[in-house]
């Protein structure tokens, strides 16, 4: 039996309504499929942004950490000056400066 005026059967319209259904289905699924992998793409890059700050962060630390400890080497034992009281003599060497042990 047709339908209105479109001389078609009714089953022939369930077929092609569920033809168009099924295709604009897939078209929306494609869509889907494409904003995820977009959305996961942006979230891999955010991700590696944010590990690649901490690794910078964590870098600038340790270097800062390293400054400190070089400052307080500097401050604990600060270079010896040639000008300073040990090096007055000349003639004096570092092995002088201690107790010789007696041969017996």
């Amino acid at each position: 039996m047709p339908i209105d005026d479109f001389n078609i059967t009714h089953e022939q319209a369930a077929q092609r309504l569920t033809n168009i259904w099924q295709a604009q289905n897939l078209v929306e699924r494609q869509e889907w499929d494409l904003q995820q992998e977009e959305d996961d793409k942006v979230n891999r890059q955010d991700q590696e942004w944010h590990q690649q700050q901490e690794e910078e962060h964590q870098h600038l630390l340790e270097e800062e950490k390293e400054l400190t400890r070089e400052e307080e080497w500097k401050k604990n034992f600060p270079p010896v000056q040639q000008g300073s009281h040990i090096f007055r003599h000349s003639k004096t060497t570092v092995s002088a400066c201690y107790p010789q042990t007696q041969k017996g």
